[in-house]
């Protein structure tokens, strides 16, 4: 899998080993978008530094998160005309998804 984004805080990511080896996965799964990972970037380095396959990774994918929603992540993805390497697009396109479905799953990419 690729992140959206680098480990930015090492001491988050030994928290969370700490807390994977004492109590398993919490929080939601992450989000994915094919193999990009759109949330968790910490959480899955922590994963992986307990060598833990991505085939067991909580995740859920995105097109799922939009269905939750009530959207159609197809006609909310012509809208912003496919926005797959504009940076500023995607960011928008995520924001489509209600606040609620943006803090259930984690979705902080502002």
């Amino acid at each position: 899998m690729e992140t959206l984004h680098e480990v930015r805080d090492p001491a988050k990511v030994e928290k969370l080993v700490e807390s994977i080896k004492q109590n398993g996965w919490q929080g939601p799964p992450l989000v994915a978008w094919g193999d990009q990972l759109i949330t968790g970037t910490h959480r899955y380095a922590a994963w992986r530094e307990l060598d833990r396959f991505d085939y067991d990774l909580p995740t859920i994918e995105l097109d799922d998160v939009f269905t939750e929603a009530g959207l159609d992540i197809n006609e909310i993805h012509a809208k912003y005309d496919y926005p797959t390497v504009d940076e500023s697009l995607f960011v928008d396109f995520i924001l489509e998804l209600p606040e609620e479905i943006l803090e259930k799953y984690g979705i902080d990419i502002r």
